[in-house]
């Protein structure tokens, strides 16, 4: 039989940084299973052209989300990347979980797109201590890169209503967080695909989380164990 999912509210910040109530549900084994785009994307605005909306766009409450869920005692999540319009590879949903930006002149910075050009370094010291006892399974439902013409930026920060120099600028600091990455992780960054989900939010939890990213519709037929359903079914 499928597992049972239980929904739950918590009030987190969405894209734009603002308080927003969302959901989120716990299975039976005490997993939270969380859907990012009801934080990080809005149809209304999809597609508008607002010029700097992008650069500025926050994945924080994402962060939030998941620390919220360590809180509660969660220690595995299932984590969908789906739409977005915050660009900023996931870099302040580290920030909520603890991890600190830094720029070229060593000063702390808010990672947001805008920024990322002028990354200097990650500090990971205060990140926290409980991500190294959990399993963050992100669900990417693309398999984009994050840096590239098939990258987060030229495609989805383009449907998303991005200038073509809020997509040079973009495409800029999505490479200089990559580079960054790779001095502090040794891990290839540029060449997973799937990264480029959701604004390239899987890309900080695969990074500097431990997360491990999956196709999301494979995983999702396995959570609700699709197969058990079909023993008996002729048609699907």
């Amino acid at each position: 039989p499928s597992k049972p999912l239980q929904r739950r509210r918590a009030r987190v910040r969405n894209y734009r940084g603002e308080l927003v109530e969302t959901e989120y549900g716990v299975l039976e084994d005490q997993t939270m299973v969380l859907q990012t785009s009801s934080i990080l994307y809005d149809s209304e605005w999809a597609g508008m052209p607002v010029r700097g909306r992008l650069m500025g766009s926050t994945s924080y409450g994402v962060g939030q989300l998941i620390r919220i869920g360590l809180d509660e005692g969660y220690r595995k999540f299932y984590i969908g990347a789906g739409s977005s319009l915050a660009f900023d590879g996931g870099s302040a949903c580290a920030a909520a979980l603890g991890a600190k930006f830094y720029d070229v002149d060593g000063m702390q910075m808010a990672p947001c797109g805008n920024n990322l050009r002028r990354l200097g370094k990650i500090d990971l010291s205060a990140l926290d201590e409980r991500l190294k006892e959990s399993e963050l399974v992100v669900m990417a439902t693309v398999n984009n890169p994050i840096v590239g013409a098939d990258g987060t930026a030229y495609v989805y920060g383009a449907l998303a209503g991005g200038g073509p120099d809020e997509l040079i600028n973009l495409e800029r600091g999505m490479r200089r967080y990559t580079e960054v990455l790779h001095e502090l992780t040794g891990k290839q960054i540029s060449k997973v695909t799937g990264l480029g989900a959701a604004g390239g939010l899987p890309t900080a939890l695969y990074a500097l989380c431990g997360g491990k990213v999956k196709s999301g519709i494979s995983t999702i037929l396995r959570l609700i164990d699709f197969e058990s359903m079909l023993k008996h079914t002729n048609l699907v």
